[in-house]
């Protein structure tokens, strides 16, 4: 496990690449929404296994919370990390060397060891409030994940989390298994994002290829070195499947009236923010439909929580304010106007001529309060090559093949 290159691409030629040489690689802690709802898809990779018919392999740290056959979006097969003495004693030698490695070339090869994590892990542990069951969670993921693939064998092996520890993770997994790593964006990627800089730094240790959800997205990282090539995204064409009705009224099934009221979308890096600006505007009402990785710390007097899909939530309100870069794309999709917030997901996306937006939501609920009319505000906000295309099984191979050949 400790070699620089620690075997290699098991794709010398593309041209025979079929769905059957393709493996996805997820984690029960990004399973459908919080790991408990199983009607609801996997919010990394939705329906995409079930589309494009390449099997879901979701690598457990605990005892799974869901089963196979829970699962509702293809062909699912669990990884459990379970360590004997010995796979422990291997974590921790090759945990010594990913930290040599990161004080020599790149911080991140330390696959998340630093002090502050090793000090919060004990300090939950202590409260019975774990992270996860191993302190060093990246390098037993890697070790497991690359028993599996020895053991299965696929040419490709597609993974979210490109550049963090996740990504680098499973990158090295598949050099050792002989598998080529292939990363996919879970959704547009800021200019500042810390994990997208220097990744030439990475070395050996960076996948084959990234897989972008735009356009936009492929030109704003055509200059990684890697391939770099646009794949789409099937999250919000299938959250979107059943299209949405303005004229819903007051009886819906999700019980909120069409009216005035706000809803507002905070995007997961700003969620502390958008608590903040909403617990100093007490004296408005809003709705709130949290990040699902961030669904607590809600309990304001003026807050109510909403459950649905974004199509059914759009039905339902005149007045989005958002500044998730997914909730944004998905608006976009659907053609409705909303009111940004900046966040630093989309510091670096384009202003749209006529579109007011605001540097914090604090702006943007003082301009509602202070509006004739609320919907003045709101506007169109995304060019049209920043909406990912729909994705297939021939689209899927087509770009794969265009990695690896």
């Amino acid at each position: 496990m400790g070699g620089d290159d620690s075997g290699g691409s098991s794709v010398d030629s593309a041209s025979g690449l079929t769905i059957d040489d393709v493996l996805i690689i997820s984690c029960d802690r990004y399973s459908p929404w919080d790991g408990t709802n199983a009607a609801g898809p996997d919010h990394i990779w939705s329906d995409l296994p079930l589309v494009t018919g390449v099997p879901l392999l979701v690598y457990c740290e605990r005892r799974p919370a869901l089963q196979p056959a829970a699962y509702r979006f293809g062909e699912v097969d669990l990884v459990v990390a379970e360590l004997s003495i010995t796979d422990r004693v291997t974590v921790f030698r090759e945990a010594g060397r990913d930290l040599l490695r990161a004080l020599r070339q790149d911080r991140r090869l330390a696959l998340g060891l630093n002090a502050q994590h090793v000090a919060r892990f004990l300090w939950r542990a202590i409260r019975g409030r774990k992270l996860s069951p191993y302190l060093c969670r990246y390098q037993v993921a890697r070790l497991v994940i690359s028993r599996e693939l020895n053991i299965r064998k696929p040419s490709i092996a597609l993974f979210h989390g490109e550049f963090g520890p996740w990504g680098l993770a499973v990158t090295e997994a598949c050099r050792i298994a002989g598998v080529t790593p292939i990363g996919v964006q879970h959704g547009p990627m800021s200019r500042s994002s810390p994990v997208y800089q220097s990744v030439d730094r990475l070395g050996s240790r960076v996948a084959e290829g990234l897989l972008c959800v735009s356009d936009s997205e492929m030109e704003k990282w055509r200059e990684l070195p890697l391939p770099v090539r646009t794949l789409g995204s099937r999250r919000m064409r299938w959250s979107v499947s059943s299209g949405v009705d303005r004229e819903s009224d007051s009886t819906s099934a999700l019980g909120i009236s069409t009216d005035e009221r706000v809803l507002v979308f905070p995007p997961s890096a700003g969620t502390g923010s958008f608590k903040a600006a909403i617990s100093a505007h007490s004296t408005m009402m809003i709705c709130v439909k949290p990040h699902p990785l961030h669904t607590e710390g809600w309990d304001m007097p003026n807050v109510q929580l909403v459950e649905g899909d974004i199509h059914q939530l759009a039905a339902q309100f005149r007045v989005i304010v958002t500044g998730s870069p997914g909730v944004q794309l998905t608006l976009a999709l659907l053609g409705i106007p909303y009111i940004r917030v900046r966040s630093s997901d989309t510091d670096d996306w384009p202003d749209l001529p006529g579109a007011v937006i605001f540097d914090s939501l604090d702006a943007a609920l003082d301009g509602i309060a202070e509006a004739t009319s609320p919907a003045s505000l709101l506007a169109h906000h995304v060019d049209s090559s920043m909406i990912p295309p729909d994705v297939g099984p021939e689209k899927l191979l087509e770009v794969i093949r265009s990695i690896t050949s």
